[in-house]
């Protein structure tokens, strides 16, 4: 009895010194690590480059446009708040005629970046590149009636207006308020297009026409039938501006 007293301490014993060394070894066991931090940095400055005129109606900056006849262009200008191009208007050849007329303009030709000619409604295109968003405001100003420098004679009375104003962008973004229609007086500005803060950014077509056939009959010239109309032609200059707030 004795015997099987003893045989069950020293086991029970044995046990807890064993489990007591196991302890303490694992209070042993030390993780290591460690943090730091870094910086990420990005700055920004004008971009006062020339933006290249694009199709109004399908704008691809991978196929930017030019005019089929430069020399009556002008370059489109530099900076973040740009005109970068503007149709020149005309009416063609057309009868003399004793009663009021209504004239057309032609649609807009240009060329591709293959050199393929496309007939396009007449447009003006604007960039804002500020990177702000603060809004912008685009003009025109007829400065003077048509005159015909030959003849000495001006095109008494006539008016031109801009219909079916249509404002588009390969930006996508919020679109600018378009007037319409546009009625020209000689020597007084008028409203084209103008965009609210945080609208317009990125680059803007206004074109006076949907499509092709829609932009043969959006810009009109109507002359008075009393009005002299000597053989020749009869010129003017329209002066687009753009300020950098909204109306």
């Amino acid at each position: 009895m004795k015997s099987a007293k003893l045989i069950i301490l020293t086991t029970v014993l044995f046990s807890s010194i064993c489990l007591g060394e196991v302890k303490g070894y694992a209070e042993e066991t030390t993780e290591y690590g460690a943090s730091m931090k870094s910086k990420s940095t990005v700055s920004f400055e004008e971009d006062t480059s020339t933006t290249d005129p694009l199709d109004p109606i399908n704008p691809d900056d991978k196929n930017p446009i030019k005019p089929t006849d430069p020399g009556d262009h002008e370059e489109g200008t530099a900076g973040p708040l740009s005109i970068d191009y503007v149709s020149n208007i005309r009416f063609g050849l057309n009868k003399s005629s004793g009663k009021e007329e209504i004239y057309w303009a032609n649609l807009d030709t240009i060329k591709d970046s293959k050199d393929t000619e496309l007939e396009v409604p007449n447009f003006v295109q604007v960039t804002d590149k500020r990177g702000v968003w603060n809004g912008w405001h685009l003009t025109v100003t007829q400065e003077e009636q048509f005159y015909n420098a030959s003849a000495k004679k001006s095109l008494d009375g006539a008016v031109m207006t801009l219909n079916n104003g249509v404002a588009n962008s390969k930006d996508g973004g919020e679109t600018p308020s378009v007037s319409a229609p546009v009625t020209l007086t000689p020597g007084e500005s008028v409203d084209v297009a103008s965009a609210n803060e945080g609208k317009g950014s990125g680059t803007w077509s206004v074109r006076y026409g949907d499509n092709q056939e829609e932009g043969k009959k959006s810009i009109s010239l109507k002359v008075p039938g009393a009005t002299t109309k000597a053989k020749g032609e009869y010129a003017t200059t329209l002066t687009w501006k753009l300020s950098d707030s909204p109306v």
